[in-house]
């Protein structure tokens, strides 16, 4: 891409923890990977009120890395093991196609 031209436009509804999920999907982005994939994969959130990580943890791999975060890290961990709205719903569009995050209902056409 040029400098100025339209790359992806993205967002979300939702509260304090939405700032950090969209940042979850751009680093994605800016790893190249697919529109789709960067929607889908897991995030996680630090409730600094409890204080702890939320993690989604769909496959065996997360788990293992929710483990090292409470081992290494000392943290408690919550993990969730479906997609949730919790995690915020990321919807995206870009010149090359659109993705609505499952998580809120999304839809893209």
């Amino acid at each position: 891409a040029e400098m100025g031209d339209l790359v992806c436009a993205l967002g979300s509804g939702g509260s304090d923890r939405i700032p950090g999920m969209v940042m979850q999907v751009v680093t994605r982005q800016c790893d190249r990977e697919p529109l789709d994939v960067c929607v889908t994969a897991p995030r996680m959130h630090w409730d600094r009120s409890i204080p702890c990580i939320h993690m989604e943890c769909f496959c065996e791999s997360h788990r293992r890395a929710a483990e090292r975060v409470r081992t290494e890290l000392g943290v408690k961990v919550i993990e969730w093991t479906s997609p949730d709205i919790y995690f915020g719903g990321v919807h995206c569009a870009s010149p090359s196609g659109s993705y609505g995050d499952a998580r809120r209902s999304g839809y893209a056409l």
